[in-house]
Order: structure tokens, then sequence, then C-alpha cells
């Protein structure tokens, strides 16, 4: 369903949003490819961990008609910005800190009974879970030398109840004070959440 193709396509932040948007209604028409998704079986690790995202901060790393072009590959950076006459305005590099074991865990039990494991923390609370894995891979990113690129730092937290979102914008408040305090070698440094639907400037 997903081809390297269609993820390498480059595209502007609305058509990148209308492409995730389609793309995720078709994975959740077909339990085969919704179970791949979970596992991040193949290309589906870079549409989950660096496609998604990307077009959740699309507005913050670039104008309206400039293009987003991810890049697979081992090259130094995830991401290629375009202007609108294909002249390269700069790069991204993708930070996306979460725990593997635990996730692995989750999509085998939610593919066999249909929920995962069973997580109890106070309301609110669930972005101090993560802060800790952000905040080590803010600070081992900042050691290198990213002047060319925005570095997009991705926070991975489940969707929030209604009653949860103001401790949770007040925890988010708190991580960039945190992330503020690291000096980065980057052009600027993007923190966003996806599921609070918010973006942070951690670094202009």
């Amino acid at each position: 369903m997903i081809t390297q193709e269609d993820i390498e396509k480059a595209r502007t932040p609305m058509e990148l949003r209308q492409y995730v948007a389609l793309t995720r209604q078709k994975i959740k028409a077909d339990q085969t490819e919704l179970s791949k998704a979970r596992r991040k079986n193949g290309l589906y690790k870079v549409f989950v961990d660096e496609v998604m995202p990307l077009a959740q901060a699309a507005d913050h790393l670039c104008e309206p008609e400039d293009r987003l072009k991810p890049v697979l590959g081992n090259q130094g950076y995830d991401v290629i910005i375009l202007g609108p006459t294909g002249s390269l305005k700069g790069k991204i590099e993708i930070a996306k800190p979460y725990n593997g074991k635990s996730d692995a865990i989750d999509a085998h039990l939610i593919d066999k009974q249909g929920y995962g494991q069973f997580k109890v923390h106070d309301l609110g609370a669930e972005l101090d879970k993560v802060a800790t894995l952000i905040l080590d891979v803010a600070k081992a990113k900042s050691l290198k030398d990213y002047s060319d690129c925005i570095l997009l730092i991705v926070g991975v937290i489940p969707p929030p109840f209604d009653c949860e979102i103001e401790g949770l914008e007040q925890a988010a408040a708190l991580l960039c004070d945190e992330l503020k305090q690291i000096t980065y070698i980057a052009n600027r440094v993007v923190l966003v959440l996806p599921t609070l639907k918010k973006c942070y400037l951690i670094q202009a």
C-alpha cells in the first residue's frame, strides 16, 4: 500500500496532510495493512515515525508554497525543503524517541486480543513518562552538527481525555523550558506533540 515513490514525493504542507489522511483511511480499512502499520513493518516505520509527524508540523517548517520531500537513507537528514521553483531551501532531521520494546508488545497484543498493555498513570501525567526519553534524545542530538538542518523532535503520547489537556499543556511548557536549556548546533529546533496538535519553537 505504501511505496518508496509515494513517501519520497515532494508535497506542499497541505498536500502532505491530505496524503497522510487518505493513507491512514486506507490502512484502517484493511486489517492486514493495519497490522503492518502497528508493527511498523517495512516502509510503515518511515510513514509512522517520520511522515505523519512531519505533516503535523509542516506549517512550522516551511512556507505554504514550499514542498517537503522525505529522503530515505542514512544521509544525515530525513527531509529536504524545496522552494516553488524546485531550489533547495533547507533540510530537516527528525528525532522521535520511543520505547521500542513496549511498542512492539502493544502491537502484538492488539493484533491478538484487540487491546494492548494496561498502563496506569495520573490524569495529565502521560507526557512525564516520555519527557526523559525526549530530553535524552535532544541532548544526544545537541552533540551533532545540524547547522544546515531544522531539528524536529517528536513526542508521542496516547490521545488524551479532554480533562487531561490542561495538565498536558502545562507539562509540555515545562518540557519546552528544559529543552531550551540545551544548546543545539541547528538552524532551528521544533518540538511537535501530534496527539495534542501542538508545535513549539525550541531554538530559532
